[in-house]
């Protein structure tokens, strides 16, 4: 169940899509309280990653720690340690902030086909808007084996903005 579906009750999405079945598809500005869960996930995210990666208030961020966080994260036997929901809302509220701030993306709700989500999406002028799917893409890295893929996503969407 993504995050989204646990919070409203919607369905899962696949991380990245092109302007495929965009007639089937309406996006949605965030309301006051979506904009406030991800700002606070993101607050608790950036704490997450200072303890489960090398990273600190001192560097740049890098996507790099979104991947090492959840691998130590993963390994540590922490009898207390968080649980992948919460892992989820972190993460995935972290890559998506970052991904507005150094791409240019927003962040929007999306319903289509597959249901109800948070995206962000950049439509600069473009011939195909580039969507993707932060939370979504945190469930898939918490519970399956997925390493890198916050690094391999910045990077295809860093591609993809380059192709226009």
């Amino acid at each position: 169940m993504g995050i989204f579906s646990f919070l409203f009750g919607g369905n899962l999405k696949a991380q990245s899509d092109n302007n495929t079945d965009a007639d089937n598809r309406e996006l949605y500005d965030l309301t006051k309280e979506q904009i406030q869960f991800i700002n606070k996930n993101a607050e608790t995210g950036h704490q997450f990653l200072m303890k489960y990666s090398a990273f600190n208030e001192q560097k740049k961020f890098e996507f790099k720690y979104l991947d090492e966080a959840l691998v130590n994260w993963k390994k540590s036997n922490e009898f207390a340690k968080e649980k992948p929901e919460k892992v989820i809302g972190f993460l995935g509220a972290v890559f998506g902030n970052k991904i507005v701030e150094e791409l240019n993306f927003e962040w929007k709700i999306i319903t289509d086909q597959y249901g109800t989500d948070y995206c962000v999406i950049n439509e600069n002028g473009q011939k195909n808007m580039l969507i993707a799917f932060p939370f979504s893409s945190a469930e898939k890295s918490v519970y399956e084996n997925r390493p890198d893929s916050f690094v391999k996503i910045y990077q295809y969407l860093v591609k993809e903005l380059n192709k226009n």
